[in-house]
């Protein structure tokens, strides 16, 4: 149990140097449809040769990490994923309407 435990610390330390580096770029935006109002967040990643973007969920993100770390080894998030809940946090995050 505590190795798991340092597991998943480790795991998320390395994860939220990512997801800063993610808020500091500003590459966190919530998408939100008009008129439901129902949202999902994008959040920009991948290198300058391979740009990419990702949908995310607080319970899902469409990134590969995702499934390898979260669903295949138990993990709890991507970085992504703590991107937004940061981003959100201090309330840097983008906004942008989706006219349905």
């Amino acid at each position: 149990m505590f190795v798991r435990q340092l597991f998943l610390i480790f795991d998320l330390g390395k994860k939220l140097q990512k997801a800063l580096e993610l808020v500091d770029k500003n590459l966190c935006t919530r998408l939100i449809a008009v008129p439901s109002g129902r949202s999902v967040f994008k959040v920009e990643g991948g290198s300058t040769q391979r740009p990419s973007s990702y949908l995310c969920f607080s319970h899902y993100c469409s990134c590969r990490d995702f499934y390898n770390s979260v669903i295949k080894n138990e993990g709890l998030y991507c970085k992504h994923q703590i991107a937004v809940f940061i981003s959100e946090a201090i309330g840097s995050i983008n906004l942008s309407l989706i006219h349905i």
